[in-house]
Parts: structure tokens; sequence; C-alpha cells
């Protein structure tokens, strides 16, 4: 099943609306709204592709320059081609592996957000939406457990050089370790 439409250079995404039995949508990947509807699947096709060429049109007779989705930069510089693939990936649900876009520098990104900047995943997920990329909260989540996963070994390791000393740190507070137990 296919949530989103392309023409041009641009990616429509679509829902449907069972209360109003519409299907409709917005251009992702840049800044300016163009939104689309339809009753049908061709009529949604055919208005998004009126809406993508009403917005040129209307870039041309203001002068101004028409937003692409697709700018090639995320962080750093990549090609167009390599993001519109990138996002393609994501787009076709991707797992963590090879070939996936959780790279070490995303998962970074999104776990300093999370902890250190106290910023939930859902309102990381609308921050990437605004810039085109769709990475779902459940996407993140998942991401985090099996970042978890990988990370025990060296969490056990942290956790052992800890306690080999005879005191801890923590909290500012100094405390000398008086109980008898390593598993503390």
């Amino acid at each position: 099943m296919k949530t989103y439409l392309h023409y041009k250079e641009y990616g429509g995404s679509v829902e449907f609306s069972e209360e109003d039995a519409v299907f409709f949508g917005k251009v992702v990947g840049i800044k300016d709204l163009i939104s689309f509807e339809g009753d049908s699947v061709d009529a949604i096709t055919t208005d998004f592709h009126h809406a993508v060429d009403e917005y040129l049109a209307f870039c041309i007779e203001k002068g101004k320059k028409p937003e692409k989705p697709f700018k090639g930069s995320f962080n750093v510089r990549i090609s167009t081609d390599l993001h519109r693939s990138v996002t393609a990936k994501k787009r076709s649900g991707c797992g963590w592996r090879t070939g996936s876009i959780a790279t070490a520098g995303l998962l970074s990104f999104i776990f300093v957000k999370k902890y250190a900047d106290h910023v939930p995943y859902y309102r990381q997920e609308a921050g990437f939406e605004r810039i085109g990329v769709n990475i779902s909260r459940q996407d993140m989540s998942n991401w985090q457990m099996k970042t978890g996963k990988r990370l025990e070994p060296l969490i056990e390791k942290l956790k052992t050089h800890v306690k080999s000393g005879s005191v801890m740190q923590m909290d500012e507070t100094p405390m000398m370790r008086t109980f008898g137990s390593s598993d503390a």
C-alpha cells in the first residue's frame, strides 16, 4: 500500500477521512503549504498534480524560487539522489540494519533530544515531519530498545568499574562504600 504520491520533484502524503469520505494530503519536505484532496484515487492524484502545477505557476508569477523538497541537506551535505534514497528507504519500512537511516549520528541526535533536552518522541516526530523526514515515535522507541540491548555489555563493565572503587560519587554527594555486597 502506498501512502505517497509523486509528481515532478514533489512528494505528497495521503490520508483518508472516514468521517468526510475524502482523501486528503499535503506536499511534504517544504515549508510552503500545498494541500490537495479528492474522493477517489484518480481525483486525489489529479488534484495533487494540479496543486503542484499551480504552486509552480504562482512562484513564477511572484518571481519566487519554488522550494524543493530534496535540497540535499540533513545536518551534512549530501546529493539530492542520496537524500531521496534515504527518505525512500525510511518510507519502505527498513529496520535498524544495513541500509537503515538509523545511523549512529541520528540515534545520538534523537537520544540527546530525549534525555538531555527533554523532548519526547511525539514532539521529535513532529519536528522531523516538518522537514519532510518521516520517523515515527515507534521507530525511535524501537531504536532506543535495540541500542540499550547492544549497550548492555558496556553498562555491565561500567557498573563493575564503579563498584570496584572505595568511594562513589552520586549527585555530588560523596559516600563511603560501606555495603558488603558488590551488587548494591
